[in-house]
């Protein structure tokens, strides 16, 4: 997930801060950003309701289960998210297809790709563009611990209150990425008026 959202938006962000005016194009990728939130707070919803069977043992329980009784129930926990990832990876191609017959603007490099290294073409003409392959590092990694991070949410609500039932404990998941949904579009709306470096500057001042 990580890698594939990484690659994502990478060549994603660029091109919707391109489709635009180049002074509002932090505000456009942060509005954009932030409809992926929107499908964050949509999604533990759908996997309390499809994914968690509610059917929880605990650990005395489980380890007094014979061999064929442990296995049949780890084959039901497997069974309740096939159709929903079914239903995603559907969900995926559907957006593919679209956006592969959707007239969407074709860019190009004014200069024609002169500034790419002399007589090299493709990846190989990015390498004297060292930010850009540390920009595909940090995001790769930064994608990967917020995917990490929202994982652990309902396990670690179990864990600080033991006997918490997996399907309530999601409430605190929902509780996380609807926070997360509401501070990009605010992120969003502060942005018309303060300007985004100047957002950057005092995040830094602070850090």
């Amino acid at each position: 997930m990580a890698c594939g959202q990484g690659v994502l938006e990478v060549a994603a962000n660029p091109y919707v801060t391109i489709l635009g005016p180049p002074e509002s194009s932090e505000r456009r990728l942060n509005f954009a950003q932030s409809f992926n939130s929107v499908g964050a707070v949509v999604t533990p919803f759908i996997g309390a309701a499809f994914i968690l069977s509610g059917v929880e043992y605990t650990r005395a329980q489980l380890a007094a289960m014979s061999p064929v009784q442990s296995q049949a129930y780890q084959a039901m926990e497997a069974n309740t998210v096939r159709m929903p990832y079914l239903v995603i990876t559907g969900v995926f191609l559907a957006v593919a297809t679209l956006i592969f017959f959707s007239n969407l603007p074709e860019l190009r490099e004014e200069d024609g790709g002169e500034n790419l290294a002399a007589g090299e073409t493709g990846l190989r003409g990015l390498r004297p563009y060292k930010h850009l392959f540390k920009g595909v590092l940090a995001q790769f990694f930064y994608v990967g611990a917020q995917v990490g991070v929202a994982s652990f949410v309902i396990r670690f609500a179990q864990y600080s209150m033991p006997g918490l039932p997996e399907k309530h404990a999601a409430n605190y998941l929902k509780s996380h990425l609807l926070g997360f949904m509401l501070g990009r579009f605010a992120g969003s709306a502060i942005m018309k008026n303060v300007a985004a470096s100047v957002c950057c500057r005092y995040s830094r001042h602070r850090l």
